[in-house]
């Protein structure tokens, strides 16, 4: 057991925190939102084309992401 938990909440592990940042977080934190999760690589790669996400419903112009899937995931999100 004690081998297990070093692995996963070991100090070299990433810390969770939510809401999760949907401007800088990485891609695998990302992935735990699972309403948006299969559009993760469009969110990153609109971020490292410039784009920056002022509100939640910025992530709407990202094609696959539905108002129901927002509203689904907004209260784990932040854009600050």
């Amino acid at each position: 057991i004690a081998k297990y938990l070093s692995a996963q909440l070991g100090p070299d592990r990433e810390r969770f925190a939510v809401p999760i940042n949907v401007n800088t977080a990485k891609p695998d934190a990302l992935r735990l939102l699972s309403p948006i999760a299969s559009q993760v690589d469009s969110i990153v790669k609109a971020r490292e084309s410039g784009a920056k996400f002022d509100a939640p419903e910025d992530l709407l112009k990202i094609d696959g992401i539905t108002k129901e899937a927002l509203d689904k995931v907004s209260p784990f999100i932040s854009v600050k």
